[in-house]
Parts: structure tokens; sequence; C-alpha cells
């Protein structure tokens, strides 16, 4: 079987490295600033810490095997990593600046 995203197989060993590297820093930034700007970071003083990445982990696997029930659901054959490229896709798609015009009133 082909790897659909062509990605060597020693990247996603880098990039969950680099996000445990980040969380270590931001604990260590969260424990010498307590006020201002760095106030939304108490969550990473205490045990909060594991049940924040925990909820984050169940809600993007949630998210995931809905988009692949329902692709299952309507005919459409997807791997899981299609469904998270959906997933990907529709957060992206979801920040742009786009809304439905009001009617104009051209009478």
């Amino acid at each position: 079987m082909s790897d659909p995203l062509e990605v060597q197989s020693w990247v996603p060993v880098i990039a969950v490295g680099a996000t445990i590297g980040a969380v270590a820093v931001l604990r260590r930034v969260s424990q010498c600033h307590r006020t201002g700007l760095w106030a939304g970071l108490a969550i990473m003083r205490n045990q909060g810490c594991g049940r924040m990445i925990a909820l984050a982990v169940f809600a993007v696997s949630a998210q995931v095997a809905r988009n692949w029930l329902m692709l299952h659901a309507i005919g459409v054959d997807v791997s899981v990593f299609d469904a998270m490229a959906l997933l990907i896709a529709m957060f992206t798609v979801g920040q742009l600046p786009i809304a439905a015009s009001p009617p104009s009133e051209d009478t």
C-alpha cells in the first residue's frame, strides 16, 4: 500500500516530539508568569494539563470518526486519513470571512 500523503516515516515522530516540547515550554512559562496575557495558561500549572490534552485528542478523534461514518453512510469509500483531511479542510474553510449577502432592494 502506498503512502497517500507521500511523507517520510520520521516526519510524524518529529511532529509529535515538537508538540511535546511546545507543551513543556508552555508549562514552564505558565509557572513563571501568572498575570496578564499568560493568565490563560493557568490550566498548565497543575494536573489539568493531562486532562486538557486528553479532551482535545478525544474531540478531534470524535470528529474524524463522525466524518468517516457519514462519508461511508452516503456511499463514499474513504480512509481515516481522508476523514482527517476533510476535518482540516472544513476548519480552514470555516475560517474564511464569507457570509450570505443580504437581499438587494432593487425596486
